[in-house]
């Protein structure tokens, strides 16, 4: 069908627009005149040729055909195609004006794909009009069959009918069991097992019949099983041992005992459990001629039948004693009721061997001094393990014989604590080396392998004495923390926690353990600790009070403490916490006591005090050292006082005012909250605390007031540490010995401490301050006025958060912009250090 188009009779050029309804635009007659006439003449117009409209192209349609002069027809991409159509006008002369045609693409079609088992296809990706082709994949059969894109985005056709092929046999060794997969087509599966006579070790496996034609799986584990029955026993049967520790398909020889002779049987284990086999046929034999050969000569040949007899006398090389002569000898029975010769030995004296005696250290023997004849034992010698051998020393002096073959015994592991040594390939007589293990310190020593006195070897030697190493790295540093993790020893632990002045971020009191490790770093997780800025001064009879309230945005926690202190805007975000100090007027009030009777009137005392207040800043930076052994830079006083000088330097402050921590971090400290900055690896974080008097504010310039220090400290980064360290490292190391670059400036904290001192004044006692006695209107009176402060405190937080709102939605945040910012919102002072800049999306102020 045709879409619906609308067309805009009033533009100089027709155009087309969608409507829901069309517009209908038709022409039947058409005026034509002469210029300068009056009158017109009516005309019928006629039917436009359709061939006029030209080459069309595939996938388009129209309704030009019947259409009349100054009719116009749209020509449209057909069903199953997608382009922008065009508009067409019948002229006077019976044809078409315009030569524009609509670009049709073929639309893919997305649905109707060829599926079922086995089946696979061309078709992805096919567009209108276009043709694919469904066949059988791999491992199935059967013919392939067509499908076409409709123009309706579905492909049509029907799918082949695939079927599976079979796959060959499974081959596998005697001991498996694959009956079950006997028969499978492709993708069928089956399990193997183990055969009859086998155990199966853990459980059958499965094998898979593939595409190719054969089966692909993994093997189980079969071991066979020992057959128990059917061992032959009897007096005539000399049946080994390992016939009765047999397994299915193993064999053993059974043959006769000694005095009998006979065949040599041969048994099989089979599945069963039970040997089989024929017994062999045995008969009593003659005497073997067992005589010694050595020493003696005999007539006995291959053997004396039973009761036959046979003379025996000394070899060659041997003589007999006085007194001895050549003996007989007769087969007979013995007390095991077996045949055998039995007779008295001539004595023959033997001529010691003198040639081919054992040597070496690692044998030793009892060869020396044995005559011809005589046999001795060539063993190994203690630390040594090999087979021994027995040699026989000949007529003609020699010793003859197989030397035994002496390997040097491998020395068992020699565990001490604390201790690691190269040993576990040490033999007898070799040399190893014995260190302390990580986490502890000793001088290495050598070990020997030698002899433990009962047959076997050991390691000998001093072991070293280890010392347990205490941890150097990343021990917590800054004002946030207290702990006890100084010169901790390897597996020692301590507690951290917030230390006064701070409290924990979750609100309830939460301190984490640190682990002394190996590689004398502590592992563990810090608490996270938000600062809180708390001063109180108070006199009698009067007081001077001054109201500090501290809000830490940071997270969803938050806290409120009221003191009384000297008036100071100091505020301070690390990281991304901000916290804000709001400053009150200082007022003089009576100090009030309520009591229940009226105290009697007495002397009055005049009572000066006096306060002392001072500024504790805090802050630090993090440097990339650059030096063979981070240890002696840490380490290194001269060092020290460069970094000590160059704070004082940029705060203006004395040098004396300025306390320094220096430690090494090399691993990071874990932290649950993502967002908290870590210290980067083989880094040297250098803490610091300047304390200086406070100011009243009106010489903020004034180098080393407090005013000033904290404005330089705060406005210090790491372009001015760098260029202040420099020089103060020269100076104090020279030139060259380390490579130093800042890595970062972490922001500041600051903390008011204050010293009050009381004295009477000069001419008067120090007699008790009478009590005032107040009337509860009074005490009403002074609660409203308490309750007049906190709500003006309430509402100038209000006012500030408003004014940062609206500063991050023009895009001028102060708390975005360079490395320090302070805006001031009324009574209000915010400083802000960012580090590192923090995008939009990570910038969250909560109370």
């Amino acid at each position: 069908g045709f879409h619906q188009y609308g067309c805009n009779p009033t533009a100089a050029d027709t155009a087309l627009f969608p409507v829901e309804s069309p517009a209908l635009c038709t022409v039947t007659r058409r005026l034509r005149g002469q210029p300068g006439v009056a009158s017109r003449a009516l005309q019928e117009a006629g039917e436009c040729n359709v061939a006029s409209l030209g080459d069309l192209g595939s996938g388009s349609a129209h309704n030009c055909l019947g259409k009349t002069a100054g009719e116009t027809c749209i020509i449209e991409c057909a069903y199953g195609y997608s382009g922008d159509p065009t508009v067409r006008f019948c002229e006077n002369n019976g044809d078409f004006s315009g030569i524009e045609v609509p670009t049709c693409e073929a639309n893919p079609c997305t649905k109707g794909f060829p599926n079922g088992l086995g089946v696979s296809h061309t078709c992805s990706g096919i567009a209108t009009g276009g043709s694919c082709e469904a066949a059988c994949a791999q491992g199935y059969s059967g013919s392939s069959t067509q499908f076409t894109c409709r123009s309706d985005g579905e492909v049509f056709g029907s799918a082949p009918a695939c079927i599976a092929k079979a796959c060959g046999e499974l081959s596998l060794d005697v001991q498996y069991d694959s009956e079950l997969c006997s028969g499978k087509t492709t993708s069928q599966t089956c399990l193997v097992g183990c055969s009859e006579g086998w155990s199966l070790v853990g459980s059958v496996t499965s094998y898979e019949c593939k595409a190719a034609g054969s089966f692909s799986g993994s093997l189980p584990e079969c071991t066979a099983k020992q057959c128990t029955e059917g061992v032959p026993s009897g007096s005539d049967l000399n049946t080994p041992e390992s016939c009765s520790s047999l397994t299915t398909g193993q064999m053993c020889s059974v043959v006769c005992a000694d005095g009998y002779e006979g065949g040599v049987a041969e048994y099989t284990c089979g599945t069963s459990g039970y040997l089989t086999g024929s017994l062999p046929t045995c008969t009593l034999k003659v005497c073997p001629n067992s005589l010694p050969l050595g020493k003696l000569s005999n007539n006995c040949g291959d053997g004396v039948t039973f009761s036959s007899s046979c003379i025996v006398a000394c070899a060659d090389g041997y003589r007999l004693e006085a007194g001895s002569s050549s003996q007989q000898w007769q087969c007979a029975w013995d007390d095991v009721s077996a045949v055998v010769l039995q007779g008295t030995l001539p004595q023959c004296e033997p001529v010691p061997c003198e040639y081919n005696l054992p040597y070496g250290a690692k044998v030793v023997h009892n060869c020396t001094g044995i005559g011809t004849g005589i046999d001795c034992l060539v063993e190994c010698a203690p630390g040594f393990a090999g087979s021994s051998e027995k040699q026989v020393c000949q007529a003609d002096k020699t010793l003859h014989g197989t030397a035994p073959i002496c390997e040097a015994l491998l020395c068992p592991a020699r565990d001490v604590a604390n201790v690691v040594n190269d040993c576990g390939s040490t033999k007898f007589g070799g040399k190893c080396f014995a260190s302390c293990a990580d986490g502890f310190a000793g001088t290495p020593t050598s070990w020997m392998c030698g002899l433990d006195g009962q047959g076997g070897v050991q390691l000998q030697g001093d072991s070293p004495t280890c010392e347990a190493r205490t941890c150097i790295y990343n021990i917590p540093v800054g004002l946030a923390y207290a702990h006890s993790c100084e010169n901790l020893e390897n597996g020692e632990t301590c507690a951290v926690s917030c230390a006064d002045g701070f409290v924990y971020e979750s609100g309830v009191e939460s301190p984490t353990v640190l682990t002394c490790d190996t590689d004398r770093s502590l592992a563990g997780l810090l608490p996270e600790c938000l600062i809180i800025t708390t001063t109180t001064t108070k006199t009698s009879p009067t007081e001077a009070s001054t109201t500090t309230s501290t809000f830490s945005l940071t997270g969803s926690s938050s806290t409120s403490t009221s003191s009384t202190s000297t008036p100071t805007a100091t505020n301070t975000m690390t990281s991304q916490t901000i916290s804000a100090t709001i400053a009150t007027a200082t007022r003089t009030t009576p100090t009030v006591t309520s009591t229940s009777t009226t105290a009697t009137a007495s002397t009055t005392t005049a009572t000066f005090t006096t306060a002392e207040a001072y500024v504790e800043i805090s802050g630090g930076f993090t440097l990339e050292v650059d030096a063979a052994d981070l240890e002696t830079f840490v380490n290194d006083p001269q060092v020290k006082e460069a970094l000590t000088a160059t704070v004082a330097e940029i705060s203006g402050a004395a040098v004396e005012d300025v306390e320094l921590n220096v430690s090494i971090a090399t691993r990071r400290l874990q932290s649950p909250l993502p967002d908290r900055r870590r210290l980067a690896a083989a880094s040297v974080v250098v803490s610091y605390v300047v304390t200086v008097p406070q100011d009243d504010g009106s010489s903020t310039t004034a180098t080393g007031s407090s005013t000033s220090v904290l404005k330089a400290l705060t406005n210090m980064n790491a372009a001015s540490v760098s260029s202040a360290l420099t020089p103060n490292l020269e100076a104090r190391v020279g030139a060259g010995t380390y490579t130093v670059v800042v890595q970062s400036v972490a922001a500041v904290v600051t903390k008011v401490i204050r010293q009050i001192t009381t004295t009477p004044s000069a001419g008067t006692s120090a007699a008790p301050v009478t009590p005032v006695t107040v009337e509860s209107s009074n005490v009403g009176v002074i609660v409203a006025v308490i309750l007049c402060i906190l709500g003006a405190v309430a509402c100038i937080v209000g006012m500030v958060l408003l004014g940062v709102r609206r500063s991050r939605q023009k895009g001028e945040s102060p708390l975005l912009a360079g490395n320090a910012n302070v805006e001031v919102y009324g009574p209000i002072a915010i400083v802000a250090v960012p580090e590192p800049p923090l995008q939009d999306e990570e910038v969250a102020l909560e109370i």
